[in-house]
């Protein structure tokens, strides 16, 4: 006959809750993993099927993400530029290149 003592009473040990710490991560990162790919697929999917609904969505939706790349590099590159072109009589050249630019992309 075994007798137990109190400590063998169902307390997980310290290294099983490393473990169950240890998978449990893991299974969050699996879970994530998948969102990511269901959300990928989903961006590949989506204006697929928009194209063949609706050209004139898939237009307002091809304008709207050129918009945000062109404010995203106006955002973070037209400070630098303007620094590096800066010119001894202080006329801002970066700021005529990159008005000209968006003339010349409107017309």
């Amino acid at each position: 006959m075994t007798t137990t003592t109190g400590d063998d009473q169902g307390e997980p040990t310290q290294q099983h809750q490393q473990q169950r710490l240890l998978l449990s991560i893991t299974a969050l990162k699996a879970v994530i993993t998948a969102c990511i790919f269901l959300s990928a697929l989903l961006s590949v999917i989506a204006p697929l099927c928009i194209i063949h609904s609706s050209e004139a969505v898939f237009s307002i939706g091809n304008m709207m993400a050129s918009g945000v790349l062109l404010a995203a590099a106006l955002t973070h590159q037209l400070a630098d530029a303007s620094t590096a072109l800066d010119s001894p009589d202080g006329y801002p050249w970066a700021m005529l290149v990159a008005g000209l630019t968006f003339i010349a992309f409107l017309i």
